[in-house]
């Protein structure tokens, strides 16, 4: 069943193929979810694909978090520029740092990270900006996430400004960072004393 969705889904662009996914998700309901089906997807372009993985994005409060991880990754790499709105909601509203850290994610899949295409420009310059300017209340790990992210998204010069994020304790008014270095050496005296 698996190389047979793959085929489907690589062949996305023949008549019905598309249409065959989003009728066999109204058939199968939680099923077409559970056995992710949606994964195969990803070169089925059109709004009806896209709007299915778009609602079921924006259930994200009532998925567990495997499914919504899933879906959400799907989403983006489907629909590129046009999951931007919604990744951007949900990263302005987001709490949680492990959802923090899927969603930054995401923006590198909509930007085509990973495909044959390669990174499309004008959507990692729009996800690099958004992403940037939600860094003031990630948490450590999703600090890390983005720096990644904007890395990917060649954005170099976004990323080594997190630093001011990581390290706000040690930032200066200049928007230059302290820093202090100790040196201890130890030896070995006789007896294996130190």
């Amino acid at each position: 069943k698996p190389l047979a969705l793959r085929y489907l889904g690589n062949n996305c662009s023949a008549e019905g193929v598309e249409a065959f996914f989003v009728e066999e998700a109204k058939a199968l309901g939680e099923k077409y979810w559970d056995n992710r089906w949606y994964k195969y997807t990803s070169k089925c372009q059109g709004e009806a694909n896209i709007s299915l993985l778009e609602a079921e994005v924006r259930k994200k409060e009532e998925l567990d978090r495997t499914r919504y991880f899933g879906v959400l990754t799907a989403y983006a790499r489907t629909a590129g520029s046009k999951s931007i709105p919604l990744l951007k909601e949900q990263l302005t509203n987001e709490e949680n740092e492990e959802v923090q850290i899927n969603l930054i994610q995401a923006f590198s899949d909509a930007a085509g990270n990973g495909t044959d295409a390669g990174i499309d420009s004008k959507i990692a310059v729009e996800a690099s900006s958004i992403i940037f300017e939600q860094a003031e209340k990630y948490g450590t790990k999703s600090l890390n996430q983005a720096r990644t992210t904007l890395n990917v998204l060649q954005d170099l010069e976004k990323a080594d400004q997190l630093a001011q994020y990581a390290y706000k304790a040690s930032l200066q008014e200049d928007g230059s960072l302290l820093w202090g270095v100790i040196a201890v050496e130890s030896g070995t005296c006789k007896k294996e004393k130190k």
